[in-house]
């Protein structure tokens, strides 16, 4: 976990530095994943949470391309459908260089979208045996043994993100 670290401690610098707005250099921070990970292809999982807006396949495609670029077969992604839904029920699917070609002029997201609103994601739920929402997104996490998720979306979305992370998920 120690680039999560890295991570957040090179954006609070940045932040710092230069104000809220930056750039990120997500190949550079999954060097240091791919490092600890001694050569082993990392696992990236990516979804895209709560309402549809502008950008998201651009967002997709500029994080999935530059991954294949730098790491080349060194690199899974995971598309995870219709986002945390997807996740919580294990709709992962792994993507190819070309799933990300030609879809800047599509409207919403290839990968779909809903809303799972925040305060339901640690109710037990009987269709579950009792089990959370976040109970079963770590379940998934660790069955496709992803290294980390790329989560886009707004407010609510990186709430759950938030808890993911304080749940030893990896996310960016």
């Amino acid at each position: 976990m120690g680039f999560v670290v890295f991570f957040q401690h090179w954006i609070y610098t940045k932040r710092r530095i230069f104000g809220a707005s930056i750039s990120v250099d997500l190949p550079m921070i999954l060097k240091i994943s791919h490092f600890e990970t001694g050569g082993i292809p990392m696992k990236v999982g990516i979804l895209t949470s709560g309402g549809d807006c502008q950008g998201l396949n651009s967002a997709l495609r500029g994080v999935a391309k530059s991954l294949f670029i730098h790491f080349g077969k060194e690199v899974e992604i995971y598309g995870i459908r219709d986002g945390y839904r997807g996740l919580i029920y294990g709709d992962i699917h792994r993507m190819c260089y070309d799933d990300f070609s030609g879809i800047l002029t599509l409207g919403g997201t290839i990968l779909g979208t809903s809303r799972q609103p925040f305060k339901t994601m640690c109710t037990p739920l009987e269709e579950f045996s009792g089990k959370t929402k976040l109970d079963k997104m770590l379940e998934h996490y660790k069955k496709y043994k992803l290294d980390c998720l790329v989560i886009l979306g707004g407010n609510g979305t990186h709430k759950t993100a938030n808890l993911l992370s304080q749940n030893g998920v990896n996310v960016i």
